[in-house]
């Protein structure tokens, strides 16, 4: 189950990738208002990918 941030962090990425969709439908790719939301959503998905990477590793350490 997720936490809160974590459920937070999804509702950012989802938004940003409808956003995204509808700015490339628009503009081109090389547009600097769909780079810069692009490079929005790899900040987030990197957030995510580092919330995981803890989550995961915390689920390996052994019980005290």
């Amino acid at each position: 189950m997720t936490d809160f941030h974590t459920e937070k962090l999804l509702e950012q990425i989802e938004q940003t990738k409808k956003e995204l969709n509808t700015l490339t439908k628009e503009k081109t790719l090389t547009d600097s208002e769909v780079v810069k939301v692009s490079q929005a959503l790899d900040v987030l998905l990197n957030k995510l990918e580092d919330v995981e990477k803890i989550n995961y590793t915390d689920l390996k350490k052994p019980f005290d």
